[in-house]
């Protein structure tokens, strides 16, 4: 039996990636194929008259499963079966794939697929081949029950000539009575047409205590093919009844939760906790596919040595009364470092704790270690420092003392600066460690971000900086202790642009009593200078700005106040009618009145024949101008907007839709204090559907196709990811439903362009904004409500205008910089590509 190895970006992987493609691929051919016989059979005259005479049975059963489907009663329902009974998901379980002897060596006998579909049925599915073992270990509950879906691909449906097996084995150990059992079912699907689809293994476990399970998943085929017959393990999982303890504590949390937000707040919060189960469970897995094993390592420690730079790297650790097994930890993870050019700088900041110093003494035989030992207490800053003046790297990393770092976290920071070598300051991803040592809530971070960066520290760790740079600016500062590296890097920032992402996770935050890993209110006092830090970044960037709490601990809202009085015109391009008995456009205008930013115009590029009484009535008191735009053809939004742009007379435009809300008063000066700044070319808003959903918090490239809205459809008091919904932030696009931008930028850029008259003109132009080196801005707080597409009717996007921006912008659709590459680009919640 051979442990076969699923880790690292190896060769081998590779060429199983693309097996899998191939035979995805071939899934799709046999589809095909199947419809088409499907298809013969549904038309012929005995299966015309059997649909006839069950005509009205499969119209009742339609509208069974769509009743079922309705989003209230899948909450409720799954609601109910939470309470009933505990699940536990094995994906998320560490496992162990082996194979049969005797069968050629493999790369990767197993790989996650989150959706693979087999004859209209979906499931996440863990691809294996037939001959291999999966074995798993699981805490459970009694009387508990497994349940695992199975399935042969498709691509072996016509190629196989002997049948598979799939046995599953459920064994505990310890009791009274231990239990076991297994079941057995063969498929094949060369000779059976019912086999060419997902089975059901099911195992009632009869154990009246809980325990230790091993559950043993096989497969097995004699197939004398070449080619290895891939199969497919889909959704196994563990349930077992609640205690009647746990179900009173779940009535009470739910009546809790009932009396603040009501019904609506229940099936919220259930959507909401199944989805964030779903990414525990997602980053095990992710986990479990991406940390290289020790070949991979050796490559990389290889491919390091043969860089042309090879920097030394102080790694600067100030300690305090570090708990011994926590703090070895930490030191051990940078010994274990497979780049070697380092040297770690430890600062003892007067630790009482015998044990504490005890570990670092034991640490400091090591000549790498250069250890400080200080008479008195003076805190992180000054300890820090202390550290600083020995180190001799030309970088310094920065480690807690209660962190660790991944063995290939050096070697990535000096590939990243082989590969940009003019980088002064380098941040990667990072996740945290829970109180058992797992790996959980991971953070994929985006590129350089300055306006989140101004909302809160998101590039804290793993944090690398040139060390001249740190010099200049004075090293850490004392009185800013708990934000001293924010403090820092606020510094940093306004000397150097040159700032660097790896978008990888090189960094494991300790989560524990009092840190704020666990929660970042749990230091108030770090809040404190954090606010400070920001305020005192304001006075040397020549900001007038007020720093105000945001939305959660640990955020800030910089509030600038806008300059002088600039004259905004809103654009609205406008058919003049509504596709309902709403008149939405004069709605539109009426809000413009709760506007407390006066200096505006209303610039109305519409046909004059088909304004309303009503809107003709608002626009009275409204300084305005009308642009005929009548017998032009076509809807044409970006020409509409064009054409008005010619008779604005403002400083800034603002592209506003005529089926748009306003409701706070605030939202124009919002916009205003960021398209003042000669560095941003575009502003957006945050947009809620009349019922209170998210419309629109920033744009993603490149994902759900060309662009697709961040968090759609989401609640809309959802945080979104790290906080993106609510905080301050620069993103790749946003929608031109509601977008603010210069005069000058507008006319640098040439307008909209007019081929793409519905589709895409606001991504094309945010793209175009870019190119030209300002930046977008989504904020918060300038929230609008939006009737989307009301005023024209349903959309469909265009084809042609689609094959025109993949034409057009090619490569830059691969690459959002706001939208880390670890996360889906199938979808727009920012959920694990795994």
């Amino acid at each position: 039996m051979v442990t076969a190895n699923i880790l690292g970006p190896t060769a081998p992987r590779c060429r199983a990636d693309r097996e899998i493609k191939a035979s995805l691929a071939r899934l799709e051919k046999e589809n095909t194929a199947v419809r088409r016989e499907l298809d013969r059979i549904r038309h012929s005259k005995a299966s015309r008259l059997i649909l006839i005479l069950t005509h009205p049975l499969w119209t009742i059963r339609a509208a069974t499963y769509s009743l079922l489907g309705w989003k209230w009663l899948v909450a409720l329902r799954e609601m109910w079966a939470e309470f009933g009974r505990q699940r536990l998901s094995l994906s998320s379980v560490t496992m162990s794939v082996t194979e049969r002897t005797g069968t050629p060596p493999a790369s990767a006998v197993a790989r996650w697929n989150p959706e693979l579909r087999i004859a209209g049925e979906q499931h996440e599915s863990l691809l294996c081949d037939a001959n291999s073992r999966v074995t798993l270990n699981a805490r459970i509950g009694s009387h508990a029950r497994l349940r695992a879906f199975f399935a042969v691909l498709p691509g072996a449906w016509d190629t196989l000539d002997q049948p598979v097996e799939f046995r599953a084995t459920v064994h505990v150990a310890g009791g009274p009575r231990p239990f076991e059992r297994s079941v057995t079912h063969v498929l094949n699907p060369a000779l059976r047409w019912r086999d060419r689809r997902w089975h059901t293994i099911e195992i009632g476990i009869r154990m009246p205590e809980e325990g230790e399970a091993t559950i043993t998943l096989e497969t097995h085929s004699g197939s004398s093919s070449r080619s290895r017959v891939p199969v497919a393990w889909g959704d196994f999982a563990l349930d077992w009844p609640r205690s009647p303890s746990a179900r009173i504590r779940l009535v009470r949390v739910a009546a809790r939760r009932l009396l603040q937000s009501g019904p609506r707040g229940i099936v919220t919060y259930a959507l909401g906790r199944r989805r964030a189960g779903d990414r525990a469970d997602a980053y095990a897995r992710w986990v479990a596919l991406n940390t290289p094993d020790e070949r991979a390592l050796r490559v990389l420690a290889e491919v390091t040595r043969t860089l042309p730079t090879q920097p030394r790297i102080s790694v600067i650790t100030p300690v305090y009364n570090t708990p011994p097994h926590v703090l070895k930890a930490c030191l051990e993870s940078v010994r274990r470092q497979i780049y070697s050019e380092w040297e770690h700088c430890i600062v003892d900041d007067a630790s009482t704790s015998e044990a504490t110093r005890t570990v670092l003494a034991q640490h400091a035989e090591d000549p790498r270690v250069r250890l400080v030992t200080l008479d008195r207490n003076q805190h992180v800053s000054i300890a820090t420092n202390e550290a600083l003046a020995r180190a001799t790297g030309d970088y310094v990393a920065l480690l807690d003392h209660d962190d660790e770092l991944p063995p290939e976290a050096l070697a990535e920071v000096v590939r990243s600066l082989n590969a940009h070598p003019d980088t002064d300051v380098i941040y990667s991803d990072e996740d945290k460690l829970d109180e058992r040592g797992v790996r959980c809530d991971p953070f994929f971070k985006p590129d350089w971000s300055p306006e989140l960066f101004l909302s809160y520290m998101y590039a804290c760790h793993l944090l690398v900086l040139r060390r001249r740079i740190v010099d200049a600016v004075g090293g850490f500062r004392e009185g800013f202790e708990g934000a001293q590296d924010y403090d820092l890097l606020l510094r940093v920032m306004q000397r150097t642009n040159r700032i660097h992402h790896i978008p990888r996770v090189l960094y494991h935050w300790r989560k524990g009593e009092g840190s704020t890993a666990t929660a970042a209110s749990t230091k108030p006092w770090a809040l404190e200078a954090g606010r400070r830090a920001l305020e005192d970044y304001g006075r040397r960037a020549g900001l007038d700005a007020e720093v105000m709490s945001g939305p959660h601990p640990g955020m800030y809202r910089v509030r600038r106040k806008v300059t002088g009085e600039p004259l905004v015109s809103v654009i609205i391009p406008t058919t003049g009618r509504s596709a309902d008995s709403t008149d939405l456009l004069a709605h539109c205008l009426r809000s413009l009145h709760r506007t407390s930013w006066s200096h505006f115009e209303v610039v109305l590029a519409s046909d004059n024949r088909s304004l309303s009484d009503a809107v003709l009535a608002e626009l009275r008191h409204l300084r305005h101008t009308i642009v005929d735009y009548s017998g032009r053809g076509r809807f044409n939004f970006a020409q509409k907007i064009n054409e008005a742009a010619r008779h604005a007379r403002g400083d800034h435009l603002l592209l506003l839709n005529d089926d748009v809300e306003v409701v706070t008063p605030e939202w124009l000066t919002s916009m205003l204090e960021y398209s003042q700044d000669p560095a941003v070319g575009a502003v957006g808003a945050k947009l809620l559907y009349p019922d209170g959903r998210l419309q629109h918090v920033g744009m993603l490239i490149g994902v759900c196709g060309v662009a697709a809205h961040a968090f759609h459809r989401y609640p809309g008091g959802d945080s979104g990811y790290a906080g993106s919904a609510v905080v301050a932030r620069n993103c790749s696009a946003v929608t031109a439903a509601c977008l603010l931008t210069r005069r000058t930028v507008f006319d640098e850029l040439g307008g909209l362009i007019e081929a793409f008259p519905v589709d895409f003109n606001d991504v094309d132009f945010c793209l175009r904004v870019r190119m030209a080196g300002y930046r977008i801005v989504f904020t918060p707080y300038a929230q609008l409500i939006h009737h989307e597409s009301a005023s024209i009717g349903a959309r469909v996007n265009s084809s042609a205008e689609l094959a025109r921006m993949r034409e057009k912008w090619g490569m830059a659709l691969e690459h959002d910089p706001y939208y880390n590459p670890n996360l889906s680009r199938l979808f727009s919640d920012y959920r694990l590509k795994v």
